[in-house]
């Protein structure tokens, strides 16, 4: 399992080859198409 710390709150990890999200050590499974596909202008 790889690991990819963002920030305190936000992990993500390599886990079977799908990439889940992790806030505050709970996986983030709710709205993650939206949350990887926001916009920076």
């Amino acid at each position: 399992m790889k690991d990819f710390v963002i920030n305190k709150y936000i992990t993500l990890k390599l886990e079977d080859g799908k990439t889940n999200i992790y806030v505050n050590g709970q996986i983030f499974d709710q709205c993650k198409f939206l949350f990887l596909n926001i916009p920076v202008e």
